[in-house]
């Protein structure tokens, strides 16, 4: 075969298997050697045994393995970090929005939110527009921009509670 394919075709030829002895197994590279008038007159052959080359593959490969699993580990460690960071903003949204519809308009949203520049940052800039249009439409009255009655009652009772707990005289 190696004949037929370097000597009579004049083309050199790769073999990953070539059996010598039959005992052991080589990678062969042949290659024609030619005159100076093009005519093939011999062959060159260059092989290793497969054993050889299978401990380079791994001596080259296990590096590769190695690295690729501390970057799978590098990776997955930022995710989880992101992840966490991302959820705990997404909760302090929730508790926010949780505090506003139980009717605590005045609750503040954890300013680490706002200072994000993600789309959970916006998401939370638009919590706190609802939350000041909801406040001016329960405590304002419309047409004045004043507050309302009910909004009034509170803040003088508001009042009344801090001049009677620091205990300085009011009218």
């Amino acid at each position: 075969e190696v004949t037929k394919e370097v000597l009579e075709g004049k083309e050199e030829a790769f073999y990953s298997r070539v059996s010598i002895n039959e005992s052991d197994y080589y990678f062969a590279y042949y290659a024609p050697l030619k005159n100076s008038d093009g005519d093939c007159v011999g062959m060159i052959f260059a092989g290793k045994s497969s054993s050889d080359v299978e401990g380079l593959v791994r001596d080259v490969v296990k590096p590769i393995l190695w690295l690729a699993f501390f970057a799978i580990i590098v990776a997955g460690w930022f995710t989880i970090s992101v992840s966490k960071k991302m959820v705990g903003a997404i909760r302090e949204i929730e508790t926010f929005l949780g505090k506003i519809s139980g009717g605590e308009l005045h609750a503040e949203l954890d300013s680490s939110v706002l200072k994000r520049s993600d789309e959970i940052g916006e998401m939370g800039k638009h919590v706190i527009r609802m939350q000041k249009s909801l406040r001016g439409l329960v405590e304002q009255d419309i047409l004045t921009g004043l507050n309302n009655r009910r909004n009034g009652e509170k803040l003088l009772l508001k009042t009344q509670y801090n001049y009677v707990k620091s205990q300085v005289p009011y009218c």
